[in-house]
């Protein structure tokens, strides 16, 4: 039953499955026309952008048929398969996000190739970005949920030369207070740790820390869901 879910969350986006292919094979190339070099940036980029696709494209779908959950609930399928059905359907494009980056990296080598640090580091990134996005969209709904993610985005560009200037004096009262020191060597003993951590070890947490950001998300998510008047 479970995997009939995720069946019906990917008919949601067959129309965009070869906007999705071509994004993850033509956006490497192109940017090998400006760059010598892509690498991970143009790794996260693709990654982030075909999330969005997945995202937007999912929720616009339940929009149009708002009365299919209910339906579905009334069927054998809980609300927490519900839940966890769309999370995999998010990270299902990001495996082949990584699989068509690596091929592309084999054809032309300025992309610069896929490594495992990339793939955990892009899990990591979308893990956190998926999992703050989810939750509000189950507790606001996909239109009000788009808003909000849009409206922070335009506060955090806004205010950020803001945050910097404000940044930029606390440090200079910092230096007179003498606190800078204490927060300097704070900062280098975080160095030293991460220094001599060995990249099997850190790549572990970092991928441990994406399971446990999704392991939240989908917790509050399915304790959202299964309080909303579905009607």
């Amino acid at each position: 039953m479970f995997l009939a879910l995720i069946k019906k969350d990917l008919l949601l986006i067959r129309r965009y499955v070869v906007l999705l292919i071509v994004l993850n094979l033509s956006v490497p190339f192109m940017m090998t026309m400006n760059t010598s070099f892509v690498g991970p940036m143009g790794f996260f980029i693709i990654v982030s952008a075909t999330a969005y696709i997945v995202l937007i494209a999912t929720g616009a779908k339940e929009v149009q048929y708002p009365r299919a959950a209910s339906l579905l609930c009334a069927a054998p399928y809980s609300r927490r398969m519900m839940v966890l059905s769309k999370y995999v359907v998010i990270f299902l494009p990001y495996g082949f996000s990584c699989a068509a980056f690596w091929g592309m990296s084999l054809l032309k080598p300025q992309i610069g190739g896929m490594t495992p640090g990339m793939a955990i580091m892009g899990f990591l990134i979308l893990a956190v970005a998926v999992g703050v996005y989810m939750p509000l969209q189950f507790r606001f709904g996909y239109e009000k949920a788009r808003y909000l993610i849009m409206a922070a985005y335009l506060v955090l560009v806004c205010g950020a030369p803001m945050l910097l200037s404000v940044v930029r004096a606390v440090v200079a009262e910092s230096v007179r207070a003498g606190a800078l020191q204490a927060f300097s060597g704070l900062f280098n003993g975080a160095a030293a740790v991460l220094e001599g951590t060995s990249p099997a070890a850190l790549a572990v947490g970092l991928l441990a820390a994406g399971i446990a950001a999704l392991a939240v998300s989908v917790g509050a998510s399915v304790a959202i869901y299964e309080r909303v008047d579905l009607g």
